[in-house]
């Protein structure tokens, strides 16, 4: 049987009055994030809050560029985001692990994803990219989330 969230609301709200994050309810049933976030937004729950656990690893900070839902939308980033999830350990949907396999297949391709001017774009690997799948923006010093965009565990699969 496929994972699936209660249909009983009243369970997912009081995980939250309980302080369950989304991601924790999301592990507990099984489910993608986005799954649990939809559900909420029906029952009329918006959580505004710190940035996910992915957007914070990623180094653009794109929360308020003017194109941010053009760039969001843009195959290589949900791939780049795909990728920083599975990373994580999060159980992704079968059209994440496609976006993640289309990703994959680019970096293996001798590829890196950058921002370049128009957005995000796969761009050839360069000696300083190391085995990063992204090309880390100069003016952003490496961090302890840089390890989750090495792509060493991922070359052979």
């Amino acid at each position: 049987m496929a994972a699936k969230l209660p249909e009983n609301d009243t369970i997912l709200q009081e995980m939250l009055i309980a302080g369950f994050k989304e991601v924790e309810i999301a592990k507990f049933y099984g489910v993608g994030v986005s799954t649990v976030s939809m559900r909420l937004a029906k029952m009329g729950i918006r959580r505004i809050g710190p940035k996910s656990p992915v957007s914070a690893a990623i180094p653009w900070d794109i929360t308020s560029h003017p194109e941010k839902r053009r760039f969001i939308n843009q195959t290589c980033f949900r791939g780049l985001r795909c990728f920083v999830r599975k990373q994580m350990g999060e159980k992704l949907s079968e059209r994440s692990e496609h976006d993640l396999k289309v990703f994959l297949n680019r970096i293996r391709g001798g590829n890196v994803l950058a921002l370049v001017e128009g957005g995000f774009a796969y761009v050839p690997r360069q000696e300083s990219d190391g085995s990063l799948v992204i090309r880390w923006p100069e003016n952003v010093p490496h961090n302890a989330h840089v390890a989750l965009f090495d792509c060493g565990a991922h070359q052979a699969k």
